[in-house]
């Protein structure tokens, strides 16, 4: 669940090919387990596709004298233009309805029925005002942000970051920053932390970050390896020769 995108997108299509299908509409993906129904659709939105989910009640038929029963199935869908968005090269001579709208952070789909289950156990009324949170205030992790995509390697990126944060939530929010370096590239979806300056992101990218007006007022923790190469004080020290 946690593999980098272009294994994800190898695995779907391998899927596809041994229990799923595709038709004019679009891809389908079909299991017996409905778990692996909203695995393979947090799969899909890993690499920012939109999936929908039906299910299809037990059946009974006859192969020959034998009577099959099924005991109902899941089928987790993605329409032609969503399926495009996966680069598997996919021609559908029919373009799915536009029922999806997207923005950068969002999918907004249509509710087409309400249904209510019956609960017992216990209940938790949470309700807060807008723009309130679970906790009061936002700790993040630049090594996840930069495995999540959000390059951190120049100034200008780093700015453009801080800028949609202030538009999504707001800096006056953003109170301590994990910071560790990368083992792995830009977008590769692992949090393996490496010594300040290098790994991925590297000296210039956290000299980028840490001069960034907002981050230099902020407190850092920081998680790096201790290994034959640097211990904590050398990764501190590190962090204060970049921050000048």
């Amino acid at each position: 669940m946690r593999a980098p995108a272009e294994y994800v997108k190898v695995f779907l299509r391998a899927y596809l090919k041994g229990d799923g299908h595709k038709n004019a509409f679009g891809l389908h993906y079909i299991t017996s387990s409905k778990t692996l129904a909203y695995q393979l659709l947090h799969l899909l939105a890993r690499i920012d596709i939109h999936g929908t989910f039906s299910t299809h009640g037990p059946t009974r038929g006859r192969i020959g004298a034998r009577e099959i029963v099924s005991p109902g199935w899941y089928v987790v869908n993605v329409s032609s233009n969503e399926a495009r968005r996966l680069g598997f090269n996919y021609n559908f001579p029919t373009a799915a309805p536009r029922r999806i709208i997207r923005t950068e952070e969002s999918f907004y789909v249509p509710i087409k029925r309400v249904q209510v289950e019956p609960y017992s156990g216990p209940v938790f009324n949470l309700t807060t005002t807008r723009g309130a949170y679970a906790a009061p205030f936002i700790t993040t992790h630049n090594c996840h942000l930069y495995a999540a995509g959000y390059d951190l390697h120049t100034s200008k990126s780093v700015k453009a970051i801080m800028e949609r944060f202030e538009e999504i939530v707001g800096v006056e929010e953003l109170k301590v920053i994990h910071l560790n370096d990368s083992k792995n590239g830009l977008g590769s979806g692992l949090d393996r932390h490496e010594h300040i300056g290098m790994g991925y992101i590297g000296e210039e990218g956290f000299r980028a970050l840490l001069h960034h007006p907002t981050v230099r007022e902020l407190p850092l923790i920081l998680e790096t390896p201790i290994d034959e190469r640097r211990d904590d004080q050398e990764n501190l020290k590190m962090t204060r020769e970049l921050g000048k």
